[in-house]
Order: C-alpha cells, then sequence, then structure tokens
C-alpha cells in the first residue's frame, strides 16, 4: 500500500509545475491549524510527510476514477480503499486536501475537490445524488455524512420540528409482527422511509457489506455539533 501511494504521488506531482518543496512549504503555512485537527501529537518533519503523501494519494485517487487513468489496483484494493477513507483514523483536513488541489491549478479546468468527492461517493451505493450543497466539511467523512443527509428529504432547516416525528424506535421484526409490510424504494437516499395508509413501508435497500463504514458515519457526526444528525444515521 505504501508503494502505491508513493506512485500516485510521483504521478500528482507530474500533473502540475510544483516542486515537492512548494507543496511543503504550503502545509507548513498551516502547520499549526493542521495540527489542531489531531489529539496525538506527531513530532518533526514525519507529521507534514504524512500529510502530503496520504492527501497526494487521496487526490490521484479520486482523479483517476472520476477521469480515468490506470489505478493500478488489484481489484480487492479498490473496495479496500473505499472503506478506508472513511475511517475516523485516516481522516485528514478537508481544508488541505482543497488547498494542494487547487494550488496545483486543477480547479480551474475541473470541478472543485468537494465536487470530485461528491462524484466518488454518489457511485458509492449509498444513496447520495444531486449535487454538494456542504460548504467547509471537515473532512471526508463529514462529506460523506452530509452528503448522505442533504441528499435526503429529511428537513434539517428546522431539527427541531423533524424530531417531533421520532416518537418511538421499533425493531423490524416487531414492526412486521405488528403488521406493517415493507417496500423497496429503489435509487432513493438512504434516509428517504415513505409510509402509506396501506401499512406500507417504502425503504431503499440498505447494503451493510462493510459495517466498520456506517459506525465511522455515526462517530464522525458525534464529533459535531448537530446531534440530530446522529440520531437520523442512526
Amino acid at each position: 500500500m505504501e508503494n502505491l501511494k508513493l506512485i500516485y504521488l510521483k504521478e500528482f506531482f507530474n500533473r502540475c509545475q510544483l516542486s515537492v518543496e512548494d507543496f511543503v512549504q504550503l502545509l507548513k503555512s498551516s502547520e499549526e491549524t493542521i495540527r489542531s485537527f489531531y489529539a496525538a501529537p506527531i513530532n518533526g518533519d514525519d507529521f507534514l510527510k504524512m500529510i502530503l503523501v496520504d492527501a497526494c494519494f487521496i487526490i490521484e485517487f479520486f482523479l483517476r476514477f472520476n477521469y480515468g487513468g490506470p489505478f493500478l489496483l488489484e481489484p480487492w484494493m479498490e473496495e479496500y480503499i473505499s472503506v478506508d477513507l472513511i475511517l475516523m483514523e485516516n481522516q485528514l483536513p478537508f481544508f488541505v486536501l482543497e488547498q494542494l488541489y487547487s494550488v496545483t491549478g486543477m480547479d480551474r479546468q475541473l470541478p472543485s475537490f468537494l465536487e470530485i468527492c461528491f462524484f466518488y461517493f454518489r457511485n458509492y451505493g449509498l444513496g447520495v445524488v444531486g449535487s454538494p450543497v456542504i460548504e467547509n466539511p471537515k473532512h471526508i467523512t463529514d462529506c460523506l455524512r452530509s452528503s448522505i443527509i442533504s441528499s435526503s428529504m429529511v428537513g434539517l432547516q428546522n431539527p427541531k420540528e423533524s424530531q417531533k416525528f421520532i416518537k418511538s424506535v421499533y425493531s423490524a421484526s416487531q414492526l412486521q409482527e405488528a403488521g406493517l409490510k415493507f417496500k423497496v424504494r429503489p435509487n432513493q437516499s438512504l434516509l428517504d422511509l415513505t409510509y402509506s395508509e396501506h401499512g406500507v413501508l417504502n425503504m431503499p435497500i440498505l447494503n451493510i457489506y462493510d459495517v466498520k463504514l456506517y459506525i465511522n458515519l455515526i462517530f464522525g457526526s458525534c464529533n459535531l455539533k448537530n446531534n440530530f444528525n446522529v440520531k437520523i444515521l442512526m
């Protein structure tokens, strides 16, 4: 995996006319802010080196996914990386990714980094649709979480009003025993559930192929001020 990161790092530098030192200086100018995102201190230049390698890898990965180019991956690695991108312990400050992407000038030729990140997750099978509406996400997991919510019919403009609908939580088995019927509602946001007068709950399919994905989405929400979003995702 580390060898792949270095290959992607080299290919990323080939896309622009900037040197490694240019990127290092950019990161150094924001080093104090970047470090504030991490609980455990990392000493020396290893910290900025880690940030640079991981950030360039993520940007190059998204570019190749959206606009073509050899992945240089084994088939199983793409799914592994997809989940790895969501793990909270792997998160980079989103503004760092945006800065590195912008300084190359690619945002003048291609969509913004926020948009290419959104385009990637739109193909992820999590009900992310439409266009990105979030501004200044904290990290990639926050971007995905917000994209899922903004793609749904949940009224986030007035969270207190929406919370009135959350009375009691019952399991699917309990609801089925009470006579409720379930019907698949394809191609919708994960949060879009509708109930008909005929006792039918229409809902999208939730493919739990990796429970770590959902745990990290919920954990990421717990670190944000809006607790309502945690209840929606759970």
